[in-house]
C-alpha cells in the first residue's frame, strides 16, 4: 500500500505531506482545490502521469518484485525536476519502462480508457486460477496441458526444420561428409600440436648444432696426445677416460637427432592441425564438433524415417491434448456459469444491463480450446460510455477479488460517480466498500456516498491561491458531506442526511 506523499512546489500546493490508510482513501473539496494535483502527482510517482513538482516522494510498503532494485521494508519512488525529470527509487536512478514492469498487474487506473480487463486471454486465466483454488485435479491437469502443449511446439519446430531440410538434403549431407572425412582423416590426437611445435623448436636448432659440432670434431683426434702426456706426467688418466667417453656419447646422440624424425612430415603435420585450430578452436572443439555432425548425418540419413517419427508423435500428443482441452472446457463452462451470475448480480446494484459470458471451442492453442467473449446485449466496448465501462471493470474487480486472494493492489478512481444519480453512486460507494478489502482505493468524488464508506478522507482546500490538504474524521467530515448534498450551505436537512449516511457505514 502507499503510506505517505510528499511534493514541494507544486502548482498551487508550496509544499505537501500525506499519510494513507488501507482501503478506501477519498479525495473531496470545491472545484479547482487541487485534488486532481495529489492525485496525478501520486500517479507520476509511478510513471503514469506528468509531475510539475520540483521533488515529489511516494513511499510504498510493499516488496519490489525485480532483480534490478534493492527491495527495502518501506520503498521511496521519487520524481526530481529541474532541466529534465528523473526517476528513482530507494535513490536509484530507474528508467520509466522499469517502474511499469515493477509495477505491473499492481496499479489500476479507471479514469483511463482500458480494455486490459476485458482481454480474453487475462479473463480466461482468472478464470483458471479461480476453479483451480478449489479443484486441484483441474490445477493438475491444467499444468499437464500447458507442459505437453510446450513439448507439442517442440515437435512442430523440429518437424518444420527436418522438412525445410528434406528440400536442400542431399547439398547438406554431401557437405558434412566432406566436413566429417576432412576432420577424421587428419584424424588430430591430444596434445600432439603441441609435442610437434616442440619437436620442430628443437629442429630448428639442429643446424647450428652441427656447425658447432663439426669443429668440436678435432677434440677426439688428440685424444691419444692427451693420454701419453698424462703418462708422462705420471697422472692417472681415468677422469679423461671418462670425460672422453661422456663426450663421445654427447657427439653422437647430438649426430642422430636429425636421423631421428622427419622434418617434412612433421611441418606437413603441423599445417594440418593448424587448420583444424583455427577452424574449430581447439583439437578438443574439433573432436565434439565431429561427434555432433555424425549425429547430424545420421539424422540426415534417415530424414524420412524421422519425419514419419515426429508425425506419428504429434497425432499423438495432439489427440492427447484435445482430451485434457476438453476436460479444461467443461469445467471452465460450469464456472463460467457462476461467474456469470456474480457479475450480473453486481451490475444489477450498478443499475447495469447483466452480459452474457460465452465459452466457445476454437481450435487447439496454449490456452485449450475455450474462446472467452464477452457479450454486452449486442453492444461493444467502444460503443459504452466511458462511466458505464468503469462500473463494469469494477463489477469483474470485485468478482475476482472475492475468489482470489492475490488479486489486490492499488486502484485509482478519477470522479467515477460524475454525471450519476444519488442511487447509482450509492451503488458504486457499496461497491467500493468490498473492494476495499483487496485494494487500497484512491478516489475523487463530489458526491458524499463513496465518502461516506471511507476508511480515510482527504480535504482539498484553496485559500489565497494556495492549496492545502488534510485527513479529516468526525465533524469535519459531516460537515464535508452536508457541503457536498447541500452545495456549501450548511442545513439542518443535509446534516440530518449525513448523519443517516454515516450510520450506515
Amino acid at each position: 500500500m502507499i503510506e505517505r506523499i510528499y511534493f514541494k512546489d507544486n502548482l498551487s500546493f508550496k509544499n505537501l505531506s500525506l499519510e494513507f490508510k488501507n482501503g478506501l482513501v477519498c479525495f473531496s473539496g470545491v472545484s479547482g482545490a487541487g485534488k486532481s494535483v495529489i492525485f496525478k502527482s501520486i500517479l507520476a510517482a509511478f510513471a503514469m502521469a506528468e509531475s510539475n513538482a520540483a521533488l515529489l516522494e511516494v513511499s510504498v510498503n510493499d516488496k519490489l518484485n525485480s532483480d534490478l532494485i534493492d527491495s527495502d521494508e518501506i520503498n521511496v519512488f521519487r520524481v526530481k525536476k529541474d532541466k529534465q525529470t528523473r526517476y528513482f527509487i530507494n535513490e536509484q536512478a530507474v528508467s520509466k519502462k522499469l517502474i511499469n514492469e515493477i509495477l505491473a498487474n499492481k496499479i489500476r487506473y479507471l479514469s483511463a480508457r482500458n480494455y486490459d480487463d476485458f482481454e480474453p486471454n487475462y479473463l480466461l486465466a482468472l478464470l483458471d486460477k479461480s476453479i483451480a483454488i478449489k479443484d486441484s485435479e483441474f490445477n493438475k491437469i491444467l499444468n499437464e496441458f500447458k507442459e505437453d502443449f510446450s513439448k507439442l511446439n517442440e515437435l512442430e519446430n523440429k518437424l518444420k526444420q527436418l522438412s525445410e531440410d528434406e528440400d536442400k538434403i542431399n547439398d547438406l549431407r554431401d557437405f558434412l561428409k566432406f566436413e566429417i572425412e576432412k576432420i577424421k582423416k587428419i584424424n588430430p590426437k591430444e596434445n600432439e600440436y603441441d609435442e610437434l611445435l616442440a619437436i620442430k623448436s628443437k629442429l630448428s636448432k639442429q643446424d647450428k648444432i652441427s656447425n658447432i659440432l663439426e669443429q668440436c670434431q678435432g677434440i677426439l683426434h688428440y685424444e691419444n696426445k692427451v693420454n701419453e702426456l698424462l703418462k708422462l706426467l705420471d697422472i692417472d688418466n681415468e677422469f679423461f677416460q671418462n670425460t672422453m667417453y661422456e663426450l663421445n656419447n654427447i657427439f653422437y646422440e647430438a649426430e642422430q637427432i636429425n636421423d631421428e624424425y622427419d622434418i617434412e612430415y612433421i611441418l606437413n603435420r603441423l599445417e594440418e592441425l593448424n587448420y583444424i585450430i583455427k577452424k574449430y578452436s581447439s583439437i578438443e572443439n574439433a573432436k565434439e564438433v565431429l561427434a555432433k555432425k555424425q549425429e547430424e548425418l545420421q539424422e540426415y540419413e534417415n530424414i524420412e524415417e524421422n519425419i514419419a517419427l515426429l508425425k506419428s508423435q504429434i497425432k499423438l500428443i495432439k489427440e492427447s491434448l484435445n482430451t485434457l482441452a476438453n476436460y479444461l472446457h467443461d469445467k471452465r463452462s460450469k464456472e463460467l456459469i457462476l461467474i456469470e451470475k456474480e457479475i450480473n448480480d453486481i451490475l444489477k446494484d450498478l443499475f447495469l444491463e447483466s452480459l452474457k459470458l460465452n465459452l466457445t471451442k476454437c481450435t487447439l492453442n496454449s490456452t485449450g480450446l475455450s474462446l472467452l467473449n464477452i457479450d454486452l446485449k449486442g453492444a461493444g466496448f467502444k460503443e459504452v460510455s466511458s462511466g458505464e465501462l468503469n462500473r463494469l471493470r469494477l463489477a469483474f474487480l470485485c468478482v475476482f477479488a472475492n475468489r482470489l486472494s492475490e488479486f489486490n493492489g492499488i486502484l485509482f478512481l478519477d470522479e467515477i460517480d460524475a454525471n450519476l444519480s444519488g442511487k447509482e453512486a450509492a451503488s458504486i460507494a457499496n461497491v467500493l466498500q468490498k473492494l476495499a478489502n483487496n485494494f487500497q482505493i484512491f478516489a475523487i468524488t463530489h458526491m458524499p456516498y463513496i465518502c461516506a464508506k471511507a476508511n480515510q478522507h482527504i480535504l482539498v482546500s484553496k485559500i489565497n491561491d494556495e492549496s492545502s490538504a488534510k485527513s479529516i474524521q468526525g465533524e469535519e467530515v459531516q460537515k464535508e458531506l452536508a457541503r457536498m448534498i447541500s452545495d456549501g450551505s450548511l442545513d439542518k436537512a443535509a446534516l440530518e442526511f449525513v448523519k443517516n449516511l454515516l450510520e450506515k457505514k
